[in-house]
């Protein structure tokens, strides 16, 4: 993909958020001239959409034996080069979430194993994010600074937790699901540019097309299963009661190169993903109807992406901790 350069506003908005950091911390110069892992594949690769998630994931694990070898300034490096550092957000920024990112990503997760990571992080991570966020001409590195600002937020419990008010929605069927209301922690002012460098990530990382961008108030779930709308209001985490109290009906399940027209599965059915890592993985609404000729996977859906934006991608153009889910498709009886 072609990187846009950053804006001025843009500048001022990371140099705000760095100015924000009073950890004690090496130098930019300190960290500029470190030896840095170079991935065998990246988002500027020309063969980059030509493997699949799953196979890319695999190009991307870096073996025991050069972590081994690597410092944790490495780490840091090697942890915002990562292709795809945007999974962190995709997966849900806490604990939980980055734990499904360490499965992935082999530098977060022998960083985040070692004693000494939290004291690095607050030592590095600043002058690794400036050295990211000099580089005007490349867009991704400046979402990459943002990230590693992200991680220091997160280990330093300087994060604001999102405020909920819990609420009650209804399946069709009428049985309870618990959902709720949350509010956008940053000010309207840096709203818009927040969430932009996070889908513009998403956007040269993955084969999807744009439909609405990203907010923390409403999620997959919410939006696959009640309210299949950008203004949708709330958050579900877990959507079993639609598919188990009959208000809707198990259409097909398992995925990939089968052909499905004679099932009847087209434009509005449910697509669930479950995963053996975090439950309720990922939902999504099917966007096109099942021919004679195209196979399930590369129908396409329509997704909300964690706390990013919303998409338009095939069914298994999803991020890796989804790649090994048995896709299930559900319809209104």
């Amino acid at each position: 993909m072609r990187h846009q350069k950053i804006t001025i506003p843009l500048l001022l908005l990371i140099c705000v958020v760095l100015s924000g950091f009073s950890y004690a911390s090496g130098s930019r110069e300190s960290v500029e001239g470190v030896e840095r892992y170079r991935y065998p594949i990246d988002v500027n690769s020309e063969d980059w959409f030509s493997y699949s998630v799953l196979e890319k994931s695999e190009m991307l694990r870096i073996s025991q034996e050069v972590l081994d070898g690597m410092s944790d300034l490495q780490l840091i490096y090697a942890i915002a080069d990562y292709p795809y550092f945007i999974d962190a957000y995709i997966y849900g920024f806490d604990k939980e979430g980055l734990s499904v990112f360490a499965e992935y990503c082999s530098a977060f997760n022998e960083f985040i194993s070692r004693d000494t990571f939290m004291e690095s992080l607050a030592s590095y991570g600043k002058a690794v994010a400036e050295v990211y966020a000099s580089d005007q001409d490349n867009v991704l590195n400046f979402c990459r600074a943002y990230f590693v600002l992200d991680l220091m937020t997160f280990y330093n419990l300087s994060h604001e937790p999102m405020r909920d008010t819990p609420i009650t929605v209804y399946t069709p069927n009428g049985t309870p699901v618990q959902a709720s209301i949350k509010v956008e922690t940053h000010s309207p002012d840096d709203e818009l540019n927040y969430h932009w460098w996070r889908d513009f990530s998403i956007q040269g990382t993955y084969a999807v097309d744009y439909i609405a961008g990203g907010t923390c108030i409403y999620n997959c779930h919410a939006y696959a299963w009640s309210y299949p709308s950008p203004s949708c209001p709330y958050w579900i985490e877990n959507p079993a009661n639609y598919m188990s109290d009959g208000s809707y009906d198990l259409a097909y399940s398992g995925l990939t190169n089968v052909v499905v027209n004679s099932y009847g599965v087209g434009i509005g059915d449910k697509v669930f993903y479950p995963n053996t890592l975090l439950d309720q993985r990922h939902s999504a609404i099917l966007a096109e109807n099942a021919n004679s000729t195209t196979p399930l996977g590369s129908l396409k859906v329509i997704s909300k992406w964690g706390n990013n934006g919303l998409y338009k991608h095939a069914i298994t153009c999803v991020p890796s901790g989804c790649q090994s889910a048995v896709v299930s498709i559900w319809q209104e009886p």
